[in-house]
C-alpha cells in the first residue's frame, strides 16, 4: 500500500458534479426504437455503442417512458366516466382497469376513484360531532394522526379529508363547542 506524505492531500470523497438532465432528440428516439424493435441479441450493447453520450440508466429510463407513455396531471371527464364504468363492470380490480386505461398507472386510478369518484364518499361539511370525534381521537393517539385508525370511525370520509380537517381545526385553534353554541 502506498503511503502519502503529509503535504499531499488525498480526496476521499467524490465531489458533486452538476449533472444535466439528458435531453433526447427525435433522431435519438427514432434510432432507439428502431434498434429495440429488432430481434438482435445484444441490442442494448449496440444501442449504447451508437448513443455514446447516453448511459445505460438513461437509456433504460427512456425506454420505460417511451414504452408506457403514462399521463400525469389533471384528469379529464372522459377518464372519470371510464373509471366509474369499469369499476361497475370489473369491481376494484385496479390492475385490470389500468390495462384498459393504458395511459394511467393502477395506483393513479385507485387513488382517483377512492378519493374522488366513489359514490359512497361523504363530501358534505363536517358536523360538530365529527369535529369533536376527530379531536378526541387525535388526543387519544398522543397527538398523532393515524389515518387508517381514523378511517374506521369515519367510514365514508377519505383519509385526506380527515387529515385536512384536523389540520384546519388545529391551525385555527377553534373551540368547537363555543363556535356552535350560539347556532343551537
Amino acid at each position: 500500500m502506498k503511503k502519502f506524505s503529509s503535504d499531499k492531500t488525498l480526496k476521499i470523497f467524490k465531489t458533486k458534479k452538476n449533472f444535466k438532465i439528458a435531453q433526447w432528440k427525435k433522431e435519438e428516439d427514432e434510432i432507439f426504437l428502431e434498434i429495440l424493435s429488432t430481434k438482435k441479441r445484444n441490442k442494448w450493447k449496440l444501442l449504447l455503442n451508437i448513443l455514446t453520450n447516453k448511459s445505460y440508466n438513461e437509456c433504460n429510463a427512456r425506454y420505460r417512458f417511451l414504452k408506457n407513455q403514462y399521463t400525469k396531471g389533471r384528469w379529464t371527464k372522459q377518464e372519470d366516466e371510464k373509471i366509474i364504468s369499469l369499476v361497475n363492470c370489473f369491481g376494484k380490480n385496479w390492475k385490470l382497469i389500468s390495462k384498459v386505461i393504458k395511459n394511467r398507472l393502477n395506483k393513479q386510478i385507485r387513488s382517483r376513484f377512492t378519493e374522488h369518484l366513489d359514490e359512497n364518499l361523504n363530501k358534505s361539511n363536517f358536523s360538530l360531532q365529527e369535529d369533536n370525534k376527530i379531536l378526541e381521537l387525535f388526543s387519544n393517539f398522543q397527538n398523532k394522526f393515524r389515518g387508517n385508525i381514523f378511517k374506521h370511525y369515519f367510514i365514508n370520509r377519505t383519509t385526506k379529508s380527515l387529515s385536512n380537517r384536523l389540520k384546519f381545526l388545529l391551525r385555527n385553534r377553534i373551540d368547537i363547542s363555543d363556535k356552535f353554541q350560539w347556532n343551537v
